[in-house]
């Protein structure tokens, strides 16, 4: 087993994330626009968890493979249950690309999902910290380009609740909260994070 550690990056790695967003943009989705409109990207840090003793120049390839062995979730399972450990409003946010209000594929689907006028979006609260739960969602949305935020709800706004249809105010409410974006690379195996500088 290969081992890994946190790497951070500079506007190199911020240029490739607006990349991808440009593109999520490109399957009509809401998600990406919102982020690239209200989002400062360049006010944050991009970092990632790669095998011990990746080169500079595999770690600036952020189109080709990067790993020897299938992908462990268990670093971004972690660091998304301890975002959603920080509060009530805590919530992920996982984009899916090609799914539609109206594919049967939800008629049997037991992880929570909303819905954005027809589009999709797999969603972690609160009470989502469950590993197992985290990690199959991970694997479910990780379509390319794979786009999630992780933000939270303004106190008093009340649940999103499994097959809810939200209002675009309610998306801007929270891509404007957004503490950190997960963002697919390396042939999506591998998830950058960026993450909003504090004051």
């Amino acid at each position: 087993m290969a081992e890994f550690e946190i790497v951070q990056y500079g506007e190199e790695a911020i240029e490739y994330i607006r990349s991808q967003l440009e593109l999520g943009r490109e399957y009509d989705r809401t998600l990406p626009q919102l982020v690239l409109q209200r989002v400062p990207l360049d006010k944050g840090q991009v970092t990632a968890y790669l095998p011990r003793g990746t080169t500079l120049k595999d770690r600036l390839d952020f189109e080709g493979g990067i790993l020897f062995e299938p992908m462990d979730y268990g670093y971004i399972a972690d660091f998304v249950a301890n975002h959603l450990a920080n509060g009530p409003e805590q919530h992920g946010i996982f984009q899916d690309n090609f799914a539609s209000d109206s594919s049967p594929v939800f008629e049997d689907e037991h992880l929570k999902l909303f819905f954005y006028q027809s589009e999709v979006y797999y969603f972690l609260a609160n009470d989502d910290m469950d590993k197992d739960r985290i990690i199959e969602t991970l694997k479910t949305y990780g379509d390319y380009p794979s786009i999630a935020v992780l933000t939270s709800l303004p106190k008093n706004e009340r649940r999103i609740l499994h097959r809810d249809q939200i209002e675009q105010g309610l998306l801007e409410k929270l891509v404007d909260r957004v503490e950190h974006l997960l963002v697919g690379a390396y042939d999506e195996e591998v998830k950058l994070v960026w993450s909003r500088n504090t004051p």
